[in-house]
């Protein structure tokens, strides 16, 4: 697996952070469609979808603020509240259907912090099934802290 990116090298990755799912998802086909490595494809989507969900970002501080968590004008409302619900949903469930298949393309850590949002926004059993499955087969580069998902049921 590849290095993170980091400066100028990251410059691309925040321009395409700016696009909706649909246009990212295509953006991601075509480059896909060039040969690009599944790990460099991997950090694509995990830079993206720590900017449009920071639960996934595995900041702590920036998880508490931004992108489609605080997405509503009202969050006190219960329609925006159940919105707000439905992106998250929608969001880790496109970015799961959109995983390069390859072992360790995507980081065990993100693979994680991804099981647990799907576990917090009831995903599609398929979807926890599939992101389960990639996790166990990539267990060893796990921590304890990462492998910590509540319990979302009583």
């Amino acid at each position: 697996m590849s290095k993170p990116f980091t400066g100028a090298e990251l410059c691309w990755f925040d321009d395409a952070c700016i696009l909706d799912m649909d246009y990212f998802v295509q953006m991601l086909s075509g480059i896909e469609a060039k040969g690009v490595r599944p790990d460099l494809i991997g950090s694509i989507i995990a830079h993206y979808a720590s900017k449009w969900l920071p639960d996934l970002s595995g900041d702590d501080s920036v998880a508490s603020g931004q992108g489609l968590a605080r997405s509503s004008d009202d969050p006190d409302s219960p329609e925006s509240l159940t919105a707000q619900w439905m992106k998250k949903r929608f969001f880790v469930e496109t970015l799961v259907g959109i995983l390069p298949p390859e072992k360790d393309s995507v980081p065990s850590n993100f693979l994680l912090r991804l099981l647990r949002t799907a576990c917090m926004v009831e995903a599609d059993p398929s979807c926890l099934a599939e992101l389960e499955q990639r996790v166990a087969g990539q267990l060893e580069g796990a921590s304890l802290k990462e492998l910590m998902i509540p319990a979302m049921s009583v």
